[in-house]
């Protein structure tokens, strides 16, 4: 099971990757500055039970249906839960 950080269960509806440029402010003497790209995977998400506080959203979208970054959630089996429903939903995340 997918939670919010807040512990509220929730179900991935869609996926993406959104390819991020990170500069170093590290510069060697007469050197470039190193851009490296790094994927960003964000995610939609429904409600698919209570939250914490008793009141139930369950079906309502999380977040008003805005993308939210992956990493924000937890799992009971961790980061590799999160990795299988990714994929689940279409995400090569092996390259």
């Amino acid at each position: 099971m997918i939670y919010t950080r807040f512990g509220s269960p929730v179900n991935f509806t869609a996926a993406r990757v959104e390819k991020v440029e990170r500069r170093t402010n590290f510069r060697k003497r007469g050197g470039k500055v190193a851009v490296e790209i790094i994927p960003i995977y964000q995610v939609r998400a429904i409600y698919s039970g209570p939250h914490m506080d008793g009141h139930d959203s369950t079906g309502k979208m999380l977040c008003d249906g805005q993308w939210v970054d992956a990493v924000e959630f937890k799992a009971d089996n961790g980061w590799t839960e999160i990795c299988d429903a990714l994929e689940a939903l279409g995400l090569n995340l092996r390259n």
